[in-house]
């Protein structure tokens, strides 16, 4: 995977700078959840006091482990849709052929589907499935992006955010799966 250099920022054209920046502070709540929810289980007040307790008496006591797994959970299965819901505007855009178009549209609705089959699931198995839907939905982006004439910027950022949103959501599922008796 190619990194993401922010020292070039400014050489960034507006629009990419944007969505760069946007996708950054996208991660927050992956990032942010994943803390939450080990800061506030039993692994998290054994090994991880230190991170874990600081951002827990900022929030105070009423944020509980149970709590940031559902949020993250909920989060990611609206990112994962959202990538969907990409295809879905380039299919009809006018942009691509008839084909392409059709499996556009076709692969549009898959990560909503899984990203809403997720949310029924339990914690551990919620949060393995949209990680597994987010890093198929990269391994598409792969192939169609080129196709609908964006840079390679795009894939470099989507790497970027796919492992760090990735990294995250498993992050969640290995303290739910130690949280489970």
């Amino acid at each position: 995977m190619d990194s993401v250099d922010l020292s070039t920022v400014d050489l960034i054209p507006a629009n990419q700078r944007l969505a760069l920046g946007l996708g950054l502070g996208g991660l927050l709540p992956f990032v942010g959840l994943a803390v939450l929810a080990w800061g506030g289980s039993t692994v998290g007040s054994t090994v991880g006091s230190t991170v874990g307790s600081t951002v827990g008496s900022t929030l105070g006591s009423s944020v509980s482990p149970a709590w940031a797994l559902r949020g993250l959970i909920l989060y990611g299965a609206s990112i994962l849709a959202f990538l969907g819901g990409l295809h879905w505007g380039f299919a009809l855009s006018g942009r691509l052929s008839d084909r392409a178009a059709r499996i556009a549209l076709v692969w549009s609705v898959v990560p909503s589907l899984i990203a809403w089959s997720a949310a029924w699931m339990p914690e551990q198995a919620a949060l393995m499935g949209l990680a597994g839907g987010l890093v198929l939905a990269w391994a598409f982006d792969q192939r169609a992006w080129p196709q609908y004439g964006i840079g390679p910027w795009f894939l470099r950022l989507r790497g970027l955010l796919t492992f760090v949103a990735t990294g995250s959501l498993l992050a969640g599922a290995w303290i739910a799966g130690r949280a489970t008796p």
